[in-house]
């Protein structure tokens, strides 16, 4: 029958995973109680070391009672250690009770106190069984009594408040699941789903696509370039054109990414796991739209202001990236503007071109690539303005709409990766 070698070969794959009252391990003869300090650890493979200290185990005799050999017993799938034993050994003699850091898996004579002896016996031959009870902290912030709430019904609560009618292409549940404790962040690599395991996130959601159906819809997306440059009046033919030359090129370029490489990640780690991209950047877009609207005082207000003004964000007030004019003067005038966002990324310089050649004196975009940017100055436009508000400070404004909805119904948000919380 196999002991904890064979269990922590099983649990250490999966790193950490629920929150138990208590773990048994399903071997044979004896029953040790282990109290540890607290932290959320997996257990390691047969003879791996943890190399800490505060380990406490002893074998106490009035739990060796009524275990019979062969009985069953309930084990858990997963078992998780929340606390450190120094070191695991495997197979090894013992010819004393074990010391106090120390926890031991195998057989051979031990000379345990007399009444340890009298319940075992002299001779562990096969394995005991080993029933450790751990006291589970969870963090201080931890509300595990509150309700519980799908994936699925959270993507409907995005939608609801970008009042998107559908869930957008680049955005999907790709593991379903009831979470309490979510961890949100802009990017999710593998790196973040273990963090989220190990902070005790029962869920994760992204902001950019991850993978799977929502990371190849991102070209469908970038199809709202289309639609905003007839909404400020540029031909639908040429608003066409300039939209397919913008969505082709990265829809092949997805097409040779490894798309699923995160996903399949987190169905492994068994982890919920969902993205909100262009419902969240139509919130942030929004935002922008009012903020600008007030800020702009007629024909006087400058860039240079604008930007000032764009600065008292709380986001951007909190980020090391602020928003600053990287085509045009300061001194220029704002006039005609435009928030483009919330189109799968930025217009490049074709499409801004042609928002300056119909009218448009300033664009706030979130980022620009340094190529795109670079054709832009070498047209010399007089009076257009070109306003990059930040990455990471732009998308965490429509994020944070969805956080705060999300703590209203009473889940627990970790913010992280990227995600600027004010």
């Amino acid at each position: 029958m196999g002991g904890l070698s064979d269990i922590a070969a099983r649990s250490a794959c999966p790193i950490g995973s629920h929150c138990l009252a208590g773990l048994i391990f399903d071997v044979q003869a004896l029953v040790v109680v282990v109290e540890l300090t607290c932290v959320r650890i997996p257990l390691l493979p047969p003879g791996g070391a943890l190399g800490r200290q505060g380990a406490y185990v002893q074998a106490l005799a009035k739990e060796v009672n009524a275990l019979q050999q062969g009985e069953a017993l309930d084990q858990p799938p997963n078992p998780v250690m929340h606390r450190k034993p120094v070191l695991i050994r495997r197979r090894m003699p013992m010819t004393a009770s074990p010391t106090s850091d120390c926890f031991f898996e195998g057989w051979g004579k031990t000379a345990f106190s007399a009444s340890a002896s009298a319940a075992v016996g002299p001779r562990i031959r096969r394995h005991g069984r080993i029933l450790v009870r751990i006291a589970v902290k969870l963090p201080a912030a931890a509300n595990r009594d509150n309700a519980g709430v799908r994936l699925t019904e959270i993507m409907a609560l995005a939608n609801g408040l970008a009042d998107c009618a559908d869930t957008p292409p680049d955005s999907q549940v790709y593991l379903d699941g009831e979470v309490r404790r979510v961890f949100v962040g802009i990017d999710i690599d593998v790196g973040e789903l273990v963090l989220a395991r190990t902070l005790g996130a029962d869920g994760v959601i992204a902001h950019h696509p991850i993978g799977s159906r929502a990371r190849l819809g991102i070209p469908a997306v970038v199809e709202r370039h289309e639609a905003q440059m007839k909404t400020e009046g540029i031909p639908a033919d040429t608003a066409h054109k300039l939209m397919l030359a913008r969505r082709d090129p990265l829809a092949h370029l997805l097409h040779t990414s490894n798309y699923d490489r995160v996903v399949d990640a987190a169905k492994q780690l068994e982890m919920p796991l969902m993205n909100i991209h262009l419902a969240a950047d139509i919130l942030g877009r929004q935002f922008f739209i009012d903020f600008v609207g007030r800020a702009v005082d007629g024909q006087g207000t400058t860039a240079g202001s604008l930007v000032d003004e764009l600065k008292t964000i709380p986001e951007m007030e909190a980020s090391l990236v602020q928003p600053e004019l990287w085509l045009g003067r300061p001194e220029n005038p704002v006039g005609r503007w435009l928030v483009q966002m919330a189109a799968g990324t930025n217009g490049g310089a074709a499409i801004y071109r042609t928002y300056y050649e119909h009218g448009i004196n300033t664009i706030l975009a979130m980022h620009i690539d340094d190529r795109d940017l670079r054709k832009l100055e070498q047209l010399q436009l007089p009076g257009a303005n070109l306003v990059i508000t930040g990455h990471m400070p732009s998308d965490s404004i429509g994020m944070n709409r969805v956080i705060a909805a999300l703590e209203q119904k009473g889940l627990e948000v970790i913010a992280g990766s990227g995600v600027i919380r004010v």
